[in-house]
């Protein structure tokens, strides 16, 4: 923005054309955050031991069976799924204590290195 700013002042440089694709303040903000992205939790696929909280934000593992309603999609194991699927860039943190497991599964070409970043996180 600053080389921006300057060149503008510069009465020799001119700008004809200025894309920022995609689009918003978002994007002008500075290292990955501007690729963070919200995951919803598909509350049909929770296991029974594992309780949700926080507006559905957060996740324990819990010995009590929490009652959530029958659905053919809901794991038998400590797991869920996300409701929106990821496309082009995306970043996201977890916060966890003890063992936790991320996996995530796409088709891609040589740019896929997030499997390569999880497991070396992991």
């Amino acid at each position: 923005m600053k080389l921006l700013s300057a060149g503008l002042k510069d009465p020799g440089w001119r700008l004809d054309t200025l894309r920022v694709e995609p689009a918003g303040v978002r994007w002008l903000r500075p290292g990955l955050r501007k690729y963070s992205c919200q995951l919803t939790i598909d509350t049909n696929t929770v296991n029974t031991k594992l309780q949700l909280s926080d507006n559905n934000r957060k996740v324990t593992h819990v010995e009590e069976v929490q009652s959530y309603p029958d659905h053919p999609d809901r794991f038998d194991d400590y797991q869920l799924l996300c409701r929106n699927g990821l496309t082009g860039r995306c970043y996201w943190e977890v916060e966890w204590r003890g063992d936790v497991y991320i996996s995530s599964s796409s088709v891609c070409g040589l740019s896929c290195w997030h499997s390569v970043l999880l497991q070396s996180l992991l």
